[in-house]
């Protein structure tokens, strides 16, 4: 049986999702721009703000606001459609994700800072690349001056005055 997960509109998550058994469903760059279309174009159909994200070769990480409470029905839609799009280009059979998505509930300040520098410096401690804002499947190259900029909202909360770059 499946458990209720803890959220409510207004609420922020960090979720992340693996291919199953760890495999690659984000193999190329047209299967992880796909994946980024499905998500923006569903976030915005059910009013969840998305505010980073990091897409590697065999799962991703997204951070949102459940803003219209309906957080679960834009990742099962995601997760689905993508898995539709993956098994007809990559062909196979069965699941794509390994499981339901994971959720973990931001309560604080604190824990946010820590989720967004974990989304930023994935692909770095995955060696593919020397720095958070080279990746080009994260939102860490959002410039700096956009609102709500992950890379802003972190160097924000840290105090560091208007967010530019030092």
């Amino acid at each position: 049986m499946k458990r209720a997960r803890l959220t409510f509109p207004g609420a922020f998550h960090h979720v992340m999702n693996r291919g199953i058994r760890g495999e690659y469903i984000f193999p190329d760059d047209g299967d992880k721009n796909v994946f980024l279309e499905i998500l923006s174009e569903k976030a915005k159909l059910l009013g969840i703000h998305l505010i980073g994200y990091c897409v590697m070769n065999n799962h991703y990480h997204v951070l949102l606001e459940n803003s219209s409470g309906r957080m679960s029905s834009l990742l099962k839609v995601v997760n689905g459609s993508y898995g539709i799009y993956y098994r007809h280009k990559h062909g196979g059979k069965g699941y794509v994700f390994q499981n339901r998505y994971k959720s973990t509930l931001i309560q604080d300040d604190s824990y946010l800072r820590l989720s967004i520098l974990y989304l930023l410096q994935n692909p770095v401690r995955a060696g593919l690349a020397a720095n958070s804002s080279e990746y080009q499947w994260s939102s860490a190259g959002d410039t700096w001056e956009k609102p709500g900029s992950l890379l802003r909202m972190f160097h924000l909360s840290m105090g560091c005055g208007a967010g530019k770059k030092s």
